[in-house]
């Protein structure tokens, strides 16, 4: 940028100080937990989900490779993956308002 005037005048950046934050929103999601276990070979969501939350599990490759909708009545949604080989994955939440990633390892 070439200013053709000078930018030395008051008024062209301020400082403010506040109390409060600006766009910082709590993601309800955060509060859920996410993980695996080996016997029974299945994925766990544990936390009280506040809407219908659909699941989504990606590879490595990035290859959608299963799809659930979760109960939001229940605090422990249960997933059997005992069809899907061992590895990394990435569990996606989604919501209407909200949206969290996580990575998991199922062995």
């Amino acid at each position: 940028m070439t200013p053709n005037e000078t930018l030395n005048n008051i008024g062209r950046f301020y400082l403010r100080f506040s109390a409060e934050t600006l766009t910082t929103s709590e993601n309800e999601l955060d509060y859920l937990r996410v993980f695996t276990t080996k016997t029974p070979r299945v994925l766990t969501v544990s936390g009280q989900l506040l809407q219908d939350t659909k699941l989504k599990l990606y590879d490595v490759r990035g290859r959608l490779v299963l799809t659930q909708q979760l109960n939001e009545a229940s605090v422990n949604n249960q997933i059997d993956v005992s069809k899907l080989e061992d590895g990394v994955y990435v569990v996606e939440l989604n919501n209407v308002y909200q949206r969290k990633t996580q990575k998991v390892i199922i062995r």
